[in-house]
């Protein structure tokens, strides 16, 4: 048997969901809520995506066997020193 639960939508565009849904759905602070939409505009699912915690995605970056992920910093690393060094020199010139 299905039941019908509703939540409150603030005029900033956040909805309330009723604590009995947050408890089924195991929903805490920060999880999202997916919407999927058919055809028609009307929503066909919902689906929690739970938040990940900032140390699950430290170091997601850092595989350096990906190759999407691998990036040539030379000529920036160039560009820096440059202007570094040419601050360097306006600096001791002023003195």
């Amino acid at each position: 048997m299905s039941k019908l639960v509703s939540g409150k939508l603030t005029s900033k565009g956040q909805l309330t969901i009723p604590v009995e849904l947050r408890n089924s759905l195991n929903l805490e602070e920060g999880d999202r809520l997916e919407f999927e939409l058919d055809e028609e505009g009307n929503i066909s699912s919902i689906k929690p995506r739970k938040k990940r915690p900032l140390k699950d995605v430290i170091g997601i970056l850092r595989d350096e066997t990906d190759p999407r992920l691998q990036l040539d910093l030379s000529e920036e690393n160039k560009a820096v020193k440059k202007h570094v060094l040419e601050n360097y020199i306006r600096s001791m010139e002023n003195q």
